[in-house]
């Protein structure tokens, strides 16, 4: 997944650490060999190189997370795209995407056969890419082992961007959690049983863009940056992506949806200094 997890667990002994060490390992291996669209040897890349006009059967777990990312795609009126694999592969070479009355792509589309569990692409312009949700489906699964292991208190950070909480810090009644641009601007999360992602049109060093906008079907190039607070990871990742690419009076409807605790969306400004432009708390 291309990031690094720090696990921080409080008051356990070493045996349930390992434990739960293992136990995050081998689900970040199965995650990969699962949702990869870059490894041979995962389903998700072969499915891309077969279900293009050709009914393609997959695994129970693939074909519930397929179902799971429909169900998600209604909610968020679309902004959240499992199909765009082709775009970003070729992110570079898209100029203008959909424009007027002239379609130059077809707008990717994922065909699900409910009584055999198979998968198809309508067009050659779908390819799956669950790089949205890969880390939230992982935090999902290291909760519920949390909780089976009994662990109270523990901080969970995957690659700075998704954040999964229980209980309190050692010293104060929460885990403060604080980001801060490269302005010096800083914004404070007081987690306890939380989680907590931030999702960007830029990454990176460089601030590359990197999400499609799957209504435009072009690269996202505004200076979005999106905070969404929630019980569930996989839920907040879904949301903050959304919420990057869908336009500001599709707020709230998409919001609503999900009824989550926290939401703020800010633009970074020429001065990289942000300035919040929605705020909700429910």
């Amino acid at each position: 997944m291309n990031s690094v997890l720090d696990l921080v667990l409080i008051g356990v002994s070493e045996e349930t650490a390992t434990e739960m060490r293992r136990t995050v390992q081998r689900e970040m291996s199965r995650l990969e060999k699962l949702l990869s669209r870059f490894n041979p040897e995962a389903e998700t890349f072969a499915a891309n190189q077969k279900a293009h006009n050709n009914w393609t059967g997959v695994s129970d777990a693939l074909w519930d997370i397929l179902q799971e990312c429909e169900r998600f795609n209604k909610l968020t009126l679309g902004y959240f795209n499992i199909g765009l694999g082709h775009f970003k592969k070729n992110a570079e070479t898209i100029p203008t995407g959909i424009s007027g009355g002239e379609t130059v792509y077809s707008k990717p589309e994922i065909v699900l056969d409910y009584e055999s569990r198979r998968v198809k692409f309508a067009n050659r312009f779908t390819s799956l890419d669950f790089g949205a949700i890969g880390k939230g489906l992982l935090l999902k699964k290291v909760k519920t082992t949390l909780t089976d292991l009994e662990i109270e208190n523990c901080f969970v950070s995957f690659g700075g961007s998704s954040i999964l909480t229980l209980g309190k810090h050692p010293s104060g009644n929460a885990w403060p959690v604080s980001f801060r641009n490269d302005n010096g601007n800083s914004f404070v999360f007081h987690l306890n049983d939380h989680a907590v992602s931030i999702s960007g049109a830029r990454q990176g060093k460089e601030q590359i863009h990197h999400i499609i906008n799957p209504i435009r079907l072009k690269l996202e190039t505004s200076s979005r940056l999106v905070f969404v607070q929630d019980e569930c990871p996989l839920r907040a990742e879904v949301l903050s992506t959304a919420l990057v690419a869908a336009e500001e009076n599709d707020f709230d409807q998409v919001i609503n949806q999900f009824q989550p605790q926290k939401v703020s969306v800010f633009i970074q400004q020429k001065t990289n200094e942000l300035k919040r432009i929605y705020e909700y708390e429910n």
